[in-house]
Order: structure tokens, then C-alpha cells, then sequence
């Protein structure tokens, strides 16, 4: 009965609801004055204090009205009290009191019209504890309520939170005040020695981060939720790899800024567990040291440098201190972005950054003359596929042209190395872009660079990547949806950028040249799922809160993206996480012959004759 009741008012109409709180508080202030007589009295009022308390009630209720007015306590939603509530309850009725003093020193004078003194201490008491403690259980009462229904039937998922600093405590309230979020707060897990042993909002610190393998076990957790904003990789890797072994989750907030964004913390939590869900162990990267480059020696060369693999293959390439690294890209602004992250990683090391265009093949062949790189990673690209159907000009010139300039370059300054970035899309390529892919593909894996070796590394999708659905999503959610996903079923393969673009090394330094690398990314993701888990971490409803809409596949899109053609030769690597595929080495001489044919045909701005000959020359060397 109390639950219906409560849930009436609070689904009532504003005024209705105003009233009955005004209402509310006006019988507490008169209840409150009554208490402070029988208090004073020691429960038995002499008769002409009665009449004094008749007398001077309505004065008194006045003021409190007044007051409850200015300060718009009538107004407040008690079920998202805050300790900024309290105090200002408690500066309300402080000022009531004494108003209420003063107004009766100027009616009757300095005899207060008979009440005792002591009647307004104890009435300030009483009224401020009334309205706090009605205050406190209201919104106990809600939270109560709402977390005995999690939405969808669903169990409540137990949570943990590392780092019971103020962002800890900011997201820790968050969670208490929202249940909708379906989470049980167990604990805070930190290394702060002074926090060992006690509670924060109730709920007990665990102990330390390196004893969050215990913790799991004993709390039953299922979700860790980082908030600490300085995390490093390793201790972001140590994490993961702990969840993972306890088949828990891991969440990061990561930055500093992220925390004065107007999103609320769970929105904002990195949603790990999609990597947790890719049927796949994490990457132990202490077993790999075999497999490392040693860049201490060596000039490294990035193409598409402020793009999401590009920068971060520069990030994590900077770290290990090369001998110099040339961060190539046309945007100038991002490559400044960079550069600017890059000298902050790692000051000592020599970072060189260049504005240029890929397809400019004498700026490009100056830059290997210039800086004879020993290790190119080319990540430049045009990648989105809807845009490249619209723009198949574009797409071969960049993505194809671009790459035969850069190979090409390569070859002539004796480059050791080349790294070609790839995509799922070049399997059996149905899209301009993939089809772009596929023969940069054939042409890199082709050739071979005296003295050194060229290679390409395919994989699907990465999380976070400039253009992916990810922050589609997040973005959609801000403005309030709704959520736009081409086809319930069509389904992606997803991993992290840093996985990726560390598998994207490993396969450079175990590569022997002529090879395609296919990274193991596990079970294909529903993006549909994807949606509903962005909405349901904004501790939103799908469906309800924010509306899924289902748009269609777009030019050149499919349902499902393989990451290899049926019968090709795929083969396990000495890396467990990397698998190779050996092909019938192309005819490099006739590849090269024909991106000149279509250099010549682009310029003729024939935008069906170059998307018809991509197809034709595309399937004659899939054999269809």
C-alpha cells in the first residue's frame, strides 16, 4: 500500500505534487513547535504556555512558509537529496528561527510573547531533524522500489569500483541514486593505505588493486568499473587480463576530462566487455617478447598518423624510443594533435612530422629519400564504405595509387619493412572500398623489396576508431536518440585499437615477406546488441527511453563481413593469436601496368567507367 501511494505522487501533476509536499512540511513545522513545548515541559504544558503556543503558532508557520518558499524547498525532488540539501535545510529553518524571534520582539517586545527561550533551540532542532530524516527515508523508499524490479527481469550485476577518490565517489552515488542501472555497488577496491579497512557511502573498501582477484571471488563481482583517470596500459592490460581469468568485465573511464563532461560516468565507461564476449583469451604480452621489434635503431614511418590505428601504432612505437619516428598525414591539425601527444609520451625521442598527401608520388618519394625509413606502417586510407560507392575515383586513388606511390618508394630507398593495413572488407570485396583494399593487397603482398619484405595484416573492426558505430552510438544517446543500425542481424567483428595495432607489429616482426596476416578476432558482434548496450551503460532503456530505428544497409554494405575467402589457406603462425594466409603470388608487373591504365582513366572523371573496371579487374583475380 505504501509502495502505490508513493508511486502516485511522484507520477503526479507538478502543482499537485508541490502542494502535497508544502502541505506536508507546514504539519511538520507545527508538529515540531508542539514537540518543542512538551520537550520543555517535560511533557506536561502549563496551561498559559498553551495559549502562548496558540497565540504565536500562526506567526511562526508563516515564516517557515516564507521561507520554504525563497528557498524552493516545496520544489525539490526528495528522492535525489544531497548533502547540498541538508545544509541548506539547515540555513532555512536557522533563518526562520531567528526571524520568528524578531518578529515577535517587535509585536511584544522583549518578553518574546511569552515563549520560553529555550523553545526556539529546541524547535529549531526538532524541525530541521523532521525535515531531514522524511527526506532521507523518501529517498530510501525510491531507491527500494525501483531496485526491486531491474529492468527487463534482469539479475542486478554486481559491480566494484577502483579508486575511492572523488570520481569514484562521484560515479559510487551515481549508481546508489539510479538503480535503473541494474547495479549492486559491493565495494571500492584502492591503494590509498589510509582507506584500507573502511567504508566510503556504506559500502567497505576491499582493499587494494592487486588484491582484485580475491575480491572477485569473494564478493561474487561481475563488473569492474575504473575510474581511475591516470590508469596506465599495463595496469589497464593487468585488470583485463584478471576479469577475464573470473569471468568479470572491466570498465575505464580514462581520462581526466572525460569527468567534466556532461554525460553522466556510466555513460561514459570504455564497454569492455564486448571484448570479454569475442570468444577469445586476452593477450599476454610477456610471453611475446620474442616476437618484439627493437625500434631503438630504426627509423619508423607512419602513414595516416592522426587517424585511430595510425596514431596509436605512433603512441605505442614512441614509448619504445626508435631512433626516429616520421608521423606522415594530410590533416594537418590532427598530425599536430598528435605530435603534441607523442613528445609528451616520451620528450627524448625523436619525432618527425610531415603534412602530405599519399597520392602526391614526388612528395612521397622525397620523404624516403629524405628520411630512408627502415619500418612503414601505411594506415592511410579512405575507409568508409558508403561515401567510397559515391566516390570511386577517391577511393582508387587514394587507396590504391596512394599505396603503388609508397611501395614503390619504398623499393627504391631500400626499405626493410612494409606494413600494409587491410580490412575484412577485401574478402570477396563487394564495395568500392573493399575492392580498393584488395588489389593494395595483392600489390603489397606481391612485391618484393630488395634486402627487406612487405606484408599486409586484415582485420575487422577496431573499438573507438574515428567513424566506427561506437561513438555513433554514444553520440545518438546524447541528443536524446534515437539509435540508427542498418539491419537487426548484420553483425561485425570488433577488437581494441591497442590489441590491434599490437598484433599489427607482431605479425611486421614474424612476417618473412608475401604474406597476409589475419588477426583472430574472435565471434562476430550483433551490432544491434552493440546499440542496446550503449543505451542500457547511459542507464537508459531501448526501446523506451531512447528508440532503436532500423535504417537499411547502405551502397557497397553486407550483413556479414568474413575475414577470409571459403578455401583459402589459412594456417596457425607461432603466434596464438595471429594466423596467415599464403596465396598464388599475383602478377605484380600487370598490377602495376593497370593502376597506370587507371591513373589515366580517374582523370577522365568517369566515375562508372572506373567503378566498372575496379569490378572487372577486381574479379579477375578472385577468379570469378
Amino acid at each position: 500500500m505504501l509502495k502505490t501511494i508513493y508511486t502516485r505522487v511522484v507520477k503526479a501533476h507538478p502543482v499537485f505534487r508541490r502542494t502535497i509536499i508544502l502541505v506536508l512540511q507546514t504539519i511538520l513545522a507545527a508538529l515540531s513547535y508542539y514537540i518543542a513545548y512538551l520537550l520543555r515541559f517535560d511533557f506536561n504544558i502549563p496551561p498559559l504556555y498553551i495559549t502562548v503556543f496558540e497565540r504565536t503558532l500562526p506567526i511562526l508557520l508563516g515564516i517557515r512558509l516564507i521561507t520554504f518558499f525563497y528557498r524552493h524547498l516545496y520544489s525539490s525532488l526528495w528522492r535525489y537529496t544531497t548533502l547540498r540539501d541538508l545544509v541548506t535545510i539547515i540555513k532555512v529553518n536557522l533563518f526562520g528561527s531567528m526571524v520568528f524571534g524578531a518578529v515577535l520582539v517587535f509585536i511584544y517586545g522583549r518578553t518574546f510573547a511569552g515563549v520560553p527561550r529555550s523553545v526556539f533551540a529546541i524547535d529549531f532542532i526538532v524541525v530541521t531533524a523532521a525535515l531531514i530524516l522524511m527526506r532521507i527515508m523518501v529517498k530510501r523508499i525510491h531507491q527500494r522500489f525501483l531496485a526491486e524490479a531491474p529492468r527487463h527481469g534482469a539479475a542486478l550485476v554486481r559491480v566494484a569500483i577502483i579508486d575511492a577518490g572523488p570520481q569514484g565517489i562521484a560515479l559510487a552515488r551515481e549508481i546508489l541514486e539510479n538503480p535503473l542501472l541494474n547495479y549492486k555497488l559491493v565495494g571500492f577496491l584502492d591503494d590509498d593505505i589510509i582507506k584500507r579497512r573502511s567504508a566510503i557511502l556504506g559500502l567497505p573498501v576491499l582493499g587494494p588493486v592487486s588484491a582484485l582477484a580475491k575480491a572477485i571471488a569473494r564478493t561474487n563481482i561481475d563488473e569492474v568499473l575504473v575510474v581511475k583517470p591516470d590508469t596506465t596500459t599495463d595496469e589497464i592490460t593487468a585488470i583485463r587480463e584478471v576479469c577475464a581469468r573470473h569471468n568479470a568485465r572491466a570498465k575505464f573511464l580514462p581520462t581526466t576530462k572525460s569527468l567534466i563532461d556532461n554525460l553522466p560516468l556510466t555513460s561514459q565507461m570504455h564497454i569492455s566487455e564486448l571484448e570479454g564476449s569475442r570468444g577469445r583469451a586476452f593477450i599476454d604480452r610477456e610471453s611475446d617478447t620474442p616476437f618484439h621489434i627493437d625500434y631503438r635503431r630504426q627509423v619508423v614511418l607512419v602513414t595516416g598518423a592522426a587517424g585511430s590505428i595510425g596514431s596509436e601504432l605512433c603512441r605505442q612505437i614512441v614509448q619504445q624510443a626508435p631512433r626516429r619516428l616520421v608521423a606522415l598525414d594530410q590533416n594537418e591539425s590532427g598530425l599536430y594533435n598528435v605530435g603534441q601527444a607523442l613528445r609528451e609520451l616520451n620528450p627524448d625521442s625523436r619525432v618527425d612530422l610531415v603534412v602530405g598527401d599519399i597520392t602526391n608520388r614526388t612528395k612521397m618519394q622525397a620523404v624516403f629519400r629524405q628520411f630512408q625509413p627502415d619500418y612503414v606502417y601505411h594506415t592511410a586510407a579512405y575507409k568508409h564504405v558508403p561515401l567510397m560507392e559515391d566516390e570511386p575515383i577517391e577511393a582508387v586513388t587514394n587507396n590504391v595509387v596512394g599505396t603503388y606511390n609508397l611501395i614503390t618508394a619504398a623499393e627504391a630507398a631500400g626499405c626493410g619493412c612494409f606494413v600494409f593495413i587491410s580490412s575484412d572488407k577485401a574478402v570477396n570485396p563487394a564495395s568500392v572500398m573493399g575492392m580498393t583494399k584488395f588489389v593494395a593487397e595483392r600489390l603489397v603482398t606481391g612485391l618484393e623489396l630488395p634486402g627487406g619484405k612487405s606484408l599486409s595484416v586484415r582485420f575487422g573492426n577496431v573499438l573507438e576508431s574515428n567513424g566506427s558505430v561506437l561513438p555513433l552510438f554514444r553520440r545518438q544517446v546524447e541528443r536524446g536518440g534515437p539509435v540508427t543500425v542498418t539491419h537487426p542481424e548484420v553483425t561485425r567483428y570488433f577488437m581494441s585499437i591497442s590489441e590491434a595495432v599490437y598484433l599489427i607489429q607482431i605479425a611486421a616482426g614474424i612476417g618473412a615477406g608475401g604474406e597476409v596476416f589475419l588477426l583472430k578476432m574472435g565471434k562476430p558482434i550483433k551490432i544491434l546488441e552493440l546499440a542496446r548496450k550503449v543505451i542500457t551503460a547511459a542507464g537508459l532503456l531501448p526501446g523506451q527511453d531512447i528508440e532503436i530505428v532500423f535504417t537499411g544497409l547502405r551502397p557497397g554494405e553486407r550483413l556479414h563481413e568474413p575475414l577470409y575467402w571459403e578455401g583459402e589457406n589459412i594456417n596457425q603462425t607461432v603466434h596464438p593469436n595471429i594466423n596467415v594466409m599464403t596465396q598464388t603470388p599475383p602478377d605484380v608487373a600487370e598490377i602495376k601496368r593497370w593502376i597506370q591504365r587507371m591513373e589515366e582513366l580517374c582523370r577522365t572523371m568517369d566515375k562508372p567507367a572506373v567503378a566498372a573496371e575496379l569490378a572487372r579487374f577486381t574479379n579477375s583475380f578472385a577468379g570469378t
